[in-house]
């Protein structure tokens, strides 16, 4: 069996208009069919469940997808990029993001095309 084209999309922004496209569709080969509306209502609960689970200092982990953690930075000493002079920057809370096995996964198997591309666009 021939593997299919991949099409190269290098520098274009996949939104979440186009996840909600196509959840949409590939739920339609399933038993479950769902309409655009549904899938963009889920979503807009997917983001509202994990904003409060962090902002509560919880941690996020959707195994072979992402981890997302709370963290705390401290404050310390940097440099105005404009001016270049010295100035403080406060202390705040971030967010660390980690790839999941899935999607480190689906990194190491991108073809040679896509590889170039990507080192190219830097």
């Amino acid at each position: 069996m021939a593997k299919a084209k991949i099409t190269n999309n290098v520098g274009t922004t996949f939104t979440t208009e186009d996840i909600i496209k196509g959840i949409s569709e590939k739920s339609k080969a399933t038993d479950t069919a769902l309409s655009q509306k549904d899938v963009a209502h889920t979503i807009n609960l997917l983001k509202e469940v994990v904003g409060e689970a962090l902002s509560s200092g919880q941690k996020i982990q959707m195994t072979g997808f992402v981890t997302i953690e709370p963290s705390y930075r401290s404050s310390r000493k940097g440099n105005n990029v404009v001016t270049g002079e010295p100035m403080d920057i406060p202390e705040s809370a971030v967010l660390n993001v980690k790839a999941g096995k899935g999607l480190k996964d689906v990194a190491k198997g991108y073809d040679k095309d896509i590889l170039d591309a990507l080192k190219n666009s830097k």
